[in-house]
């Protein structure tokens, strides 16, 4: 019957799979045997969402300031690990040149700092401008610790914003780049954050690499905080870290804050008490408020920016690195949480060394500035300098193998490990390979007896079956 037809041809099918699978698993598990457990297939997890850099420092720098280094000499001196960086800024109608952008990234690189590439604008279409479109090309392949503000502050309705934030990120991620992007709003603390409103005003979008930071900006405004005291700044700022945990629990998107600061009059007026006027401006309640805001976020290691560092026009009296200097100093310093010492480690292959076997050393250091130098002693008078490196022992012997890494700010770090150059053993060939991996040959072993004996299980029925 044509019914009998499709189930033995069914069979037979699954007969096929079964013993192809069957004879897959012993060669497989008998190789591996052989070789050691080396075989080079392995399986991975890759995480949903990576772990994100915790970045702080200051925002306010132009690309082409030349008081750029002067501003990260400061940065670094107080123990901050990045700063936010002006490719554009529609206020004062000032872009700075692709090869000055290029330069700060380089530049960037060069003190270990991250950096923050800030187009500084509002209403105009961030996603549609060719200027990202170049900048992208110039410096997405130049360091790895570049993250991208694709707009400020950005005043859009929810459709449009989400829209544009979209075509942004999935128009960066089609050229290759792997880099962090920071999702901005148009919050500037005229409400409590954390408000009623507060949470809906964040646009969904989606990362191939979920890479994306939350943003918004608080400041404590003079205009909006009539009560004006120092108590008053205290309890406005705690509110801040209720803010982000409920962002981060409600979208689980991690946060960075790319701006607050003192009070920058907001458009109604300097507070009474304030100390030096223009955007570096402060008093002693907003001191107050941007001294307890960042010990708050660092207490749940959220990154932010402080503003404003750089020579911003119309600044009274800050100079070449602005309110960095002239009231960033009274502020508590990151210092202890972002640099702790420089630390590291190497690993060497394979574990069993013998004259003139080819030994590979790997290097890792941990914290500390990148980037890192590494330098090798081998205990036989040569030495070597690179993250990894390949030596041979030339005699039997104890060999002292000492690294000494070094950071960007020259912290050094030095460990040693001993390695014994033994002689070889004589070769064993297959017996003391079975007696060493006898449970993978075991399971090899059976594997293909199974294979085998279907095969003639099938062949027989097969006859069987024509002879009816």
């Amino acid at each position: 019957m044509a019914v009998s037809s499709v189930s033995t041809s069914s069979l037979r099918g699954t007969r096929g799979w079964l013993l192809v699978m069957i004879l897959l698993i012993g060669v497989f598990s008998t190789v591996e045997a052989y070789t050691g457990g080396k075989l080079p297939i392995r399986l991975e997890l890759v995480a949903a969402y990576p772990t994100p850099p915790l970045v702080r420092g200051w925002g306010g720098i132009f690309a082409d300031s030349s008081a750029l280094q002067a501003n990260l000499d400061i940065i670094k001196g107080r123990g901050y690990n990045g700063f936010r960086c002006m490719i554009y800024n529609s206020d004062l109608g000032r872009t700075p040149s692709i090869s000055s952008i290029v330069n700060a990234v380089n530049v960037a690189k060069a003190n270990g700092l991250w950096i923050i590439l800030d187009r500084h604008a509002y209403t105009d279409s961030f996603d549609t401008d060719p200027l990202w479109d170049q900048v992208v090309a110039a410096v997405k392949d130049l360091y790895d610790q570049i993250i991208w503000q694709p707009q400020n502050e950005p005043a859009y309705s929810m459709s449009t914003l989400t829209t544009m934030y979209q075509n942004w990120i999935n128009k960066v991620r089609a050229t290759g780049d792997t880099h962090w992007i920071v999702v901005s709003i148009d919050y500037q603390g005229f409400g409590a954050p954390g408000d009623s409103g507060f949470l809906s005003q964040f646009p969904q979008v989606t990362d191939p690499l979920n890479k994306i930071f939350y943003d918004f900006h608080d400041y404590y405004f003079y205009q909006y905080h009539p009560a004006w005291s120092v108590s008053d700044a205290q309890a406005y700022a705690d509110q801040v870290p209720v803010a982000v945990n409920s962002l981060i629990s409600a979208y689980g998107r991690p946060v960075l804050i790319t701006e607050t600061g003192a009070d920058a009059s907001g458009g109604g007026g300097w507070p009474p008490d304030t100390v030096v006027a223009g955007s570096a401006g402060y008093a002693p309640e907003s001191l107050a408020y941007v001294s307890r805001e960042v010990s708050d976020l660092d207490a749940i290691k959220t990154g932010y920016m402080l503003w404003t560092a750089d020579d911003w026009t119309g600044t009274q009296g800050a100079g070449a690195t602005g309110a960095l200097n002239i009231w960033g100093q009274y502020l508590p310093l990151p210092a202890s949480s972002l640099s702790p010492p420089l630390t590291g480690s190497f690993n060497y292959s394979p574990s069993s060394v013998f004259p003139n076997t080819t030994v590979t050393f790997i290097a890792t250091a941990y914290n500390g500035t990148s980037p890192y130098t590494y330098k090798w002693a081998f205990g036989d008078g040569t030495t070597g300098t690179g993250q990894q490196m390949t030596h041979r022992f030339s005699t039997l012997g104890t060999y002292n193998v000492t690294l000494t890494a070094t950071d960007a700010a020259q912290g050094q770090f030095t460990t040693s490990q001993s390695i014994a150059v033994i002689q070889p053993p004589p070769s064993s060939g297959w017996i003391d390979i079975v007696y060493q991996n006898t449970a993978l040959f075991t399971l090899g072993t059976v594997a293909l007896i199974a294979a085998l004996a279907l095969t003639v299980w099938a062949r027989r029925k097969r006859r069987k079956d024509l002879g009816r």
